[in-house]
């Protein structure tokens, strides 16, 4: 089965989450920037969680990750100079773990990554999804990345730097016809202080490039040099008019760490509430609750509000490293553990960033350099795996393993138990089963996948999030 688009569109998700480049300096540390500015009060954070502090105990070993109806586990190793050389995921079904997802990391003399091979487990061994090659400038700057897939859906990117290595645009190809097309630009200029100032992007269309949105970033600072007031613009169309604005004021603590960041957003002529959050340090100055409140109008009485809406909590161990993040959702009495809105965060001692939409991460460290070990294999019997991810939005990936051949039949219910899609009804051979899932025409809510072959017959949920 094809479903290459897809695992590329999940390697994406999984690689999110380590920004591997972060040791040295090229535009690769912009991307990881750059993705988080509309929530950058994380970059005002002054604590353990996101400060980097070099210490080999601190490194990641691995992360666990809990979620509603899944669980998920990431695990790294590492060269003499601590550069990540495997990353793989695993999801546990059926009482154990399973492979999943397998990167691998290539790198040259200097430590600059060079090449990053994607595969995917098809229950029988490890099958590429992606290569991807990177190639620099004199001064170390990112200036191309390829990505080659099997069934020849390649694609490139284009990286233009300024002279601090701040990246200046990029642009998107796809190898179509023999040859590149161009699908997507954007364009970033900066303040003297490297501060991001615009944001542009444009879409190839009709022969030319066109606009198609906006951002403009204005700065003011405290007396202790500290972010105080961050005010976006939002601008979209052919001839980039503006349709509103954001504000986010910060507060800060006698210690200067930050307590309190808003979000004001302007229609027209008027500022309103938008959302807040809160954050609370232990005596070591670590982030232990980051509160997110938004501001609501209750429908019968008119009056508005700030009502609760995640709150995440933080563990540490005794070498101040996080080892424990817990996402919760307000649920109008009480809060519970839930997987939506999730973000929980940190940084190792290196630096790396790690962002996960997962209700619970338990993170493991380790100071010895470690190999990793392939999961168990599962042709050897009938096995329906969780979806993943899991929730989803729109796409999703079933797997399932048959140990002979068997009339398959794979079907999606809602939760009256109609019918609503069948994604296979035919004979296959003994083996193991990716099948693709796009639910853009479906609408949001929880759907079960029922799965039979032979006398086999097993149920699952899945929850769409649109």
């Amino acid at each position: 089965m094809k479903y290459w688009n897809l695992i590329f569109i999940l390697y994406l998700i999984f690689s999110f989450h380590l920004n591997i480049f972060s040791q040295k300096k090229n535009n690769s540390n912009f991307l990881t920037e750059s993705s988080s500015f509309d929530k950058i009060y994380n970059t005002e954070l002054n604590n353990k969680a996101y400060r980097t502090v070099f210490d080999s105990s601190s490194v990641v070993d691995s992360i666990i990750l809990t979620g509603e109806i899944s669980k998920s586990k990431y695990s790294y190793s590492y060269d003499s100079n601590w550069n990540v050389l495997v990353l793989k995921d695993e999801i546990f079904a059926d009482n154990h773990w399973g492979n999943f997802i397998k990167i691998s990391f290539f790198y040259n003399d200097d430590g600059l990554l060079l090449d990053k091979k994607i595969e995917f487990w098809n229950g029988v061994q490890w099958e590429l999804t992606s290569q991807h090659y990177y190639s620099y400038d004199e001064n170390n700057f990112l200036i191309q990345t390829i990505i080659e897939s099997p069934d020849g859906n390649h694609q490139r990117y284009n990286y233009s730097n300024n002279a601090d290595g701040n990246m200046t645009s990029f642009v998107l190809e796809e190898w179509k016809n023999d040859e590149w097309s161009n699908l997507k630009k954007e364009l970033y200029t900066y303040y003297e202080n490297k501060k991001i100032r615009t944001h542009t992007k444009q879409y190839w269309e009709n022969s030319m490039w066109n606009n198609s949105s906006k951002k403009e970033y204005l700065y003011s600072y405290n007396l202790n040099d500290k972010l105080d007031t961050l005010l976006i613009n939002y601008f979209s169309g052919p001839f980039l008019n503006l349709r509103f604005s954001i504000r986010i004021s910060y507060s800060y603590g006698s210690n200067l760490n930050l307590e309190t960041a808003k979000e004001d957003v302007k229609v027209g002529n008027y500022w309103e509430n938008s959302s807040r959050k809160t954050f609370t340090y232990d005596s070591n100055h670590n982030l232990i609750t980051e509160i997110s409140e938004v501001w609501e109008e209750d429908y019968q009485t008119q009056d508005t509000s700030w009502v609760y809406h995640t709150r995440d909590i933080y563990t540490y161990d005794n070498n101040n490293d996080m080892i424990l993040g817990e996402h919760e959702v307000w649920e109008g009495t009480y809060w519970a553990k839930r997987d939506c809105f999730a973000e929980l965060k940190f940084y190792d001692s290196f630096g790396r960033f790690y962002s996960f939409p997962w209700m619970q991460i338990e993170v493991f460290y380790s100071k010895t350099i470690t190999s990793i070990t392939d999961g168990d294999d599962y042709p050897n019997s009938f096995v329906l795996f969780q979806n993943y991810p899991n929730p989803f939005n729109p796409q999703t990936v079933i797997s399932y393993s048959i140990p002979k051949n068997e009339i398959v039949q794979l079907k999606i219910f809602d939760v009256l138990g109609n019918e609503v899609l069948t994604l296979v009804d035919e004979e296959q051979s003994a083996g193991s089963y990716n099948v693709s899932l796009d639910a853009s025409n479906l609408s949001s809510g929880v759907y079960f996948y029922r799965f039979q072959s032979g006398d086999f017959v097993d149920t699952k949920k899945m929850i769409l999030l649109h």
